[in-house]
């Protein structure tokens, strides 16, 4: 039968330092990266609800052509994205989908604002071309909302 060797009351009181330090060690590197990993899945869900917010809030874009005003293109501050601008730094914690669709939407929608006010600068005669590029754009808008707000939704709290 085999036995185990003696050891010395020195190094069996350093295996044990060594052998405690190290689970002590792991113990705090695990719980320090569970609390970080549960800060950053708060701050992503925070981040998802702070964006659904405010496109939920564009509903006069969902009004168009119903109540456009005398030329046919929505009138007013229709597009709301100081969240969006305020937390871009934080737009790569979402999933690629998500990501595309909101740069999407907001691209597309600062183009059609810019094309809105640019309007009133262009003769009456040449208006109405301009009008129907708007009116096109603004369909293709309102399907990248919808779209961006079925993938934030669909990825909360997963």
């Amino acid at each position: 039968m085999v036995g185990f060797p003696e050891l010395s009351t020195s190094t069996a009181t350093l295996l044990s330092a060594l052998l405690g330090g190290t689970i002590g060690s792991v113990g705090t590197y695990y719980a320090q990266y569970r609390l970080q990993k549960s800060n950053k899945e708060r701050r992503t869900e925070w981040v998802r609800q702070a964006l659904l917010s405010e496109l939920e809030t564009m509903n006069a874009l969902e009004d168009w052509p119903h109540n456009p005003d005398k030329k046919g293109v929505p009138h007013g501050d229709w597009l709301h994205n100081q969240v969006y601008e305020s937390i871009s730094g934080e737009l790569g914690r979402l999933n690629e989908d998500e990501l595309s669709a909101l740069i999407a939407f907001h691209a597309g929608a600062r183009h059609v604002m810019s094309d809105i006010d640019y309007l009133s600068e262009i003769p009456e005669d040449r208006q109405e071309k301009s009008i129907s590029v708007i009116q096109n754009h603004l369909s293709h808008i309102k399907y990248q909302r919808k779209a961006a707000i079925h993938l934030i939704y669909q990825n909360q709290d997963s």
